[in-house]
């Protein structure tokens, strides 16, 4: 199902393997939540919005410890990460598999 596809307020599981799960919700006609979960501990990692359309994403929150995260190429530092949730326009890349965040800025 693609995000445009999506009723308003459904959550569903988008990806999930025995590491993880992710889930989407459409919480606007516009915005979709996306929230990934460790299988093990049912956790939640990360969150963060995206755009419908794939235009950009904003973090609302994610696990420093759980993550390795970069943005614009390089390790991210601590100021960095507590920067970037405060930032919109962003593009966010997720590897799920190797727990890595990219997150390139406008």
């Amino acid at each position: 199902m693609n995000a445009d596809e999506m009723p308003l307020n459904k959550t569903i599981t988008v990806a999930q393997t025995e590491i993880f799960r992710a889930t989407a919700t459409r919480i606007s006609s516009e915005i979709a939540e996306l929230i990934y979960y460790d299988q093990s501990t049912n956790d939640e990692t990360l969150k963060f919005h995206a755009r419908i359309d794939g235009e950009s994403s904003a973090l609302v929150s994610f696990d420093k410890v759980y993550w390795s995260f970069e943005i614009n190429g390089r390790p991210a530092t601590e100021a960095d990460m507590q920067d970037i949730t405060r930032k919109v326009g962003l593009s966010i890349e997720v590897n799920a598999a190797s727990r890595k965040i990219s997150v390139k800025t406008n």
